[in-house]
């Protein structure tokens, strides 16, 4: 078979701006239904992550304290969050680190008694075949010097972990409150003074703590807190039953 014969024309680059002609032999080629092959591509390696780091990340990224604790009450695992709430549970100084103080925590003696009344109530209703399809969830409050602590157990099965255990959440009701004051100051326009009253007045302080704490007389807390609440009902359009 005769190879055709082609002639194409290339623009040459020089500043001559000339062309030239070129023949280029071309062999024909069979026409085939076969579909064309993908090339293959290297798989690009995937990164893994130990499920214990994973589960720790998601931990750390809690603002709550979050900890995993078998049912002899021994912590598997914890974010720094609770490690803290659990140093301040047990009278540590609050200007220690309790990674530093503490490698090895053991779980506050307030906290594992929330967890022994969750077990004994899981137990009884267990035994007369009442547990519920949904997680029992026991919350309880924690009181000490420096401030007040949410505490929410639940039970954690085989399911979830390898190893069946306590999931607890440890709340700071203080921060939690502050977190709250700064949102509501923005929202309703406080000034910075009103800011401060109202962020230890959602932490429970009374007036005359309040007072104290800011240094200012407990009728100027009594003014603050009737303007924020003027300006609470501005905002929301309704009167405020606090």
């Amino acid at each position: 078979m005769n190879p055709l014969s082609c002639t194409t024309k290339v623009r040459d680059r020089s500043p001559r701006q000339s062309t030239r002609s070129v023949t280029a032999a071309i062999a024909p080629t069979q026409r085939s239904n076969a579909p064309i092959p993908f090339p293959k591509l290297a798989t690009p390696a995937t990164p893994t992550l130990d499920s214990s780091h994973l589960l720790q990340s998601m931990m750390e990224a809690m603002i709550d304290g979050v900890m995993l604790v078998t049912p002899e009450g021994k912590i598997l695992q914890a974010n720094r969050s609770a490690l803290r709430l659990c140093h301040y549970l047990e009278g540590k100084h609050l200007g220690t680190n309790p990674l530093v103080a503490n490698p090895s925590p053991t779980l506050p003696t307030a906290v594992w008694q929330s967890c022994q009344t969750f077990l004994e109530g899981r137990d009884s209703l267990k035994h007369l075949d009442l547990l519920p399809a949904d997680p029992l969830t026991l919350e309880d409050e924690i009181h000490s010097d420096w401030g007040s602590v949410r505490v929410r157990v639940r039970w954690l099965s085989a399911e979830v972990l390898s190893t069946p255990c306590l999931l607890i959440t440890l709340e700071d009701q203080g921060q939690s409150a502050q977190y709250r004051a700064i949102a509501e100051s923005q929202k309703y326009g406080l000034t910075p003074r009103e800011t401060d009253v109202w962020q230890l007045k959602r932490a429970g302080y009374t007036y005359k703590a309040i007072a104290a704490k800011l240094i200012i007389a407990e009728d100027t807390v009594k003014k603050h807190i009737k303007n924020i609440h003027v300006k609470r009902e501005m905002s929301q359009g309704v009167g405020s039953g606090e």
